[in-house]
């Protein structure tokens, strides 16, 4: 983070919340799934999920708890202009409270959870990994805020196609800020390939035969 706040780089600090896991036992739960796209179907198994955790008041402490230590640890960076509620953890009550106590400890700083489908307590909408003709849909219907692609690009192993026609939407549409590739860091990280633990093992008791 020190490196971030030296180079100018922007930071959207996120909250430790996911349990995007119960969205699988929730999509069997979706009604008329013939008549609904694979995207509809998901925005619902994800809506029916936040029961588990986020719409659940047996977990209103951890997730506050979370949400004190994020700001906590990270308000004197001035690279941090975004907080951000979690990632893949449906909505409910938890997140709204999570938000307004976010608030009231630094409210110059804008707030981000893409399970706010609606933007009940975000500052700006957000949404991932759709196709460049839905976004232009999302922000034609949607005028009142931004619409951040807070994950567009994933790539483990082949690069991912259909880049440049991301760039070009996020350059004509106004209210398109910008996009967020999903571990870029972790998957670009060179590192000697680790010797197998047989033949470590192997190699310390020999030595200590010596």
């Amino acid at each position: 983070m020190a490196l971030c706040d030296e180079l100018g780089i922007y930071v959207m600090a996120e909250a430790d919340i996911e349990s995007h896991g119960f969205v699988a036992i929730e999509r069997p739960n979706v009604r008329d799934q013939d008549k609904l796209s694979r995207l509809e179907i998901n925005f619902r198994a994800f809506d029916l999920a936040g029961k588990w955790t986020s719409d659940n008041p047996d977990g209103r402490e951890a997730y506050l708890d979370r949400a004190v230590q994020l700001v906590e640890r990270f308000k004197n960076h001035t690279s941090v202009i975004f907080w951000s509620l979690g990632n893949e953890a449906s909505y409910g009550q938890n997140h709204i409270d999570m938000c307004h106590r976010i608030k009231r400890a630094d409210p110059i700083r804008l707030i981000h959870y893409e399970g706010d489908r609606h933007g009940v307590t975000t500052d700006m909408y957000s949404i991932m990994y759709l196709t460049p003709d839905e976004l232009r849909k999302s922000v034609a219907e949607r005028t009142d805020r931004p619409l951040i692609h807070c994950e567009f690009a994933h790539s483990m192993g082949n690069g991912p196609g259909g880049l440049v026609d991301y760039v070009e939407a996020y350059g004509s549409e106004k209210l398109l800020q910008r996009e967020f590739v999903w571990q870029w860091c972790n998957h670009g990280l060179l590192k000697k390939r680790r010797q197998p633990i047989l033949l470590c093992i192997w190699r310390r008791l020999w030595r200590l035969s010596q």
